[in-house]
C-alpha cells in the first residue's frame, strides 16, 4: 500500500489540500448538490415503535427492537435493543442500517454468517479476501471517513463472493468500464465544465481511475480471479486495468476507500469534502446497478 500512497492517493486528494478562496467557498456551497429524495422523510418515517427487525454490527445482521426514534437533521435514528442480548448493547443507529425482518434480509442475515465463520476458519480470524469485510472492517487506523453501502450494493458483493468462489468470474473486457462509468458520473452531475464543483469531480474521478489501475492487482483481486488477470494483462498489452474492468471491481475500491484513505493520512477537513461526493457516486452506481454490475457471472469449470 505504501507504493501506492505516494502517487494516486495523493493525486485522488490533491485538489482538497490547497485552502479554498473565499471565491471557491461561495462557488462550493452554491454548487453543492441539495439532499437526493432518499434523504428526506416524507410524512412518516420508514419504522415504527417496538417493530421487529434486523440491525447491522459489525458486518452481521441481529434480530432487534426499535426501543426509540428521533429526528436528526432531515434523517432519523432509531434506539435499538439487540433480542437475546443484555441492555448494555442497546445503541442508536441510523435508518440505513436497518433491514425489515423479511426472506430477502433473512438470506443475506444467514449468508454473512457463514462468509465471517469461513473467513474465520481459513485466515485465522483475519479477513483476506475482497468481499469478506465489504461492510465493516476493523482497521488498525481509525478511518477517516464512513461510507454506508447501499443495501442493493452489499447484495451484490455478497452474491459476487459466491459465485467467485464458485468459479465464475466477471467477464472481460467489461462494458462500460472503470473509465466510462467515472466518466458518464462527471457528465451528470450538469454543472457547467469551468465550475469549482465540475474541476473538483473530474479530479476525484481521476484519481480514483489511477489509483484503479495500481491497486487492482494488489487488493481488488480474489485469489480465483489471478490466472484470469494474467491472461488479459498478456492479450492487452499495456491498455490501462481501468478500461479492461468494470463496475463490480470499481464498487471493491470504492468499499475500501476509508481505509486507504486512513493510511494515506488526509486530513479531517479534506476528508469532510470528500466524503459527500463519495455517497453521491454510491447512490450513482445503485441507481445503475443494472447496467454497472452483472448478476450473473462466467463459468471458468469447465
Amino acid at each position: 500500500l505504501s507504493r501506492l500512497e505516494s502517487g494516486s492517493a495523493g493525486r485522488l486528494v490533491k485538489v482538497f489540500l490547497m485552502p479554498p478562496s473565499k471565491k471557491q467557498k461561495r462557488e462550493v456551497a452554491a454548487a453543492a448538490p441539495p439532499p437526493s429524495k432518499d434523504d428526506l422523510v416524507v410524512g412518516d418515517c420508514k419504522y415504527a415503535l417496538n417493530q421487529l427487525l434486523l440491525a447491522l454490527n459489525r458486518g452481521q445482521l441481529y434480530a432487534a427492537k426499535i426501543l426509540k426514534m428521533r429526528k436528526v437533521g432531515l434523517n432519523w435514528e432509531y434506539y435499538v435493543h439487540y433480542q437475546g442480548w443484555k441492555a448494555r448493547w442497546d445503541e442508536w443507529v441510523k435508518e440505513a442500517m436497518l433491514y425489515p425482518d423479511n426472506e430477502e434480509s433473512r438470506k443475506v442475515q444467514n449468508e454473512l454468517s457463514a462468509r465471517l465463520k469461513e473467513s474465520l476458519a481459513s485466515s485465522n480470524g483475519k479477513s483476506s479476501q475482497p468481499g469478506d469485510d465489504f461492510i465493516h472492517t476493523v482497521e488498525s487506523t481509525k478511518p477517516v471517513i464512513t461510507l454506508i453501502i447501499p443495501h442493493t450494493l452489499q447484495v451484490h458483493l455478497m452474491k459476487e463472493a459466491e459465485q467467485v468462489h464458485s468459479e465464475k468470474l466477471v467477464p472481460l473486457p467489461r462494458s462500460p468500464s472503470v473509465k466510462e462509468i467515472l466518466v458518464s458520473f462527471v457528465k451528470t452531475n450538469n454543472k457547467p465544465p469551468t465550475s469549482v464543483e465540475a474541476e473538483i469531480l473530474k479530479e476525484m474521478t481521476d484519481g480514483l481511475r489511477e489509483y484503479f489501475d495500481k491497486a487492482l492487482s494488489m487488493m481488488l483481486l480474489y485469489q480465483q480471479e489471478r490466472n484470469q488477470y494474467e491472461k488479459i494483462r498478456r492479450s492487452k498489452g499495456k491498455t490501462p486495468a481501468s478500461e479492461i474492468y468494470g463496475g463490480e471491481h470499481l464498487l471493491r475500491l470504492i468499499v475500501k476507500l476509508p481505509s486507504i484513505l486512513a493510511k494515506a493520512n488526509v486530513s479531517e477537513v479534506t476528508a469532510k469534502n470528500l466524503h459527500p461526493r463519495l455517497v453521491e457516486f454510491l447512490r450513482y452506481m445503485e441507481k445503475n446497478a443494472n447496467c454497472f454490475l452483472l448478476t450473473e457471472y462466467e463459468d471458468t469449470s469447465v
